[in-house]
């Protein structure tokens, strides 16, 4: 043992009752880790202590994760727009294609979220999805106008997962 060893050591007695002391901390401190883990792991705490920048974020990759997904078998002419809500999380997010988004804006996105944001809140989801579909539909109607007879490439139906 070094000199600086003995030194820092030096004081340090191991005794019975220290001993004692130092195993019941550590049980003590297991104890709680254990708690606090149990109650922690129950999916409604869970939600309740996740901070909402982290929830925010976690609906945001996954909306682009089903929109890119959804749109993998369309070409870069076939845009399209997902309005994705997680209730679990209380989140909406609209992802729309590069060349949609650069025409429409910022304001009909912000628009149709805060319709099916309304709609979740006042308890009628289907409303404020219905909504929100006007709104895109009218952006989309405007800087997109039609050119002949529609065609769907994707479903329009709403998704449960």
């Amino acid at each position: 043992m070094s000199g600086l060893d003995r030194l820092l050591l030096s004081g340090l007695t191991w005794n019975s009752e220290s001993l004692e002391s130092f195993t019941l901390y550590a049980l003590l401190q297991a104890g709680l880790f254990l708690a606090v883990a149990l109650i922690v792991s129950q999916p409604m705490v869970r939600r309740v202590m996740t901070p909402r920048f982290l929830k925010r974020h976690r609906v945001r990759q996954t909306a682009r994760h089903h929109f890119v997904a959804s749109g993998a078998r369309l070409t870069h002419a076939e845009p399209h727009i997902l309005i994705y809500a997680s209730l679990w999380d209380r989140q909406v997010e609209l992802v729309a294609h590069q060349a949609i988004h650069d025409k429409v804006g910022e304001a009909a996105w912000n628009a149709a979220v805060a319709a099916v944001t309304d709609g979740m809140k006042a308890g009628k989801p289907a409303d404020g999805f219905i909504r929100a579909i006007e709104i895109c539909g009218a952006a989309l109607a405007t800087h997109f106008p039609s050119s002949g007879p529609a065609r769907n490439q994707l479903p329009n139906v709403i998704l449960e997962t």
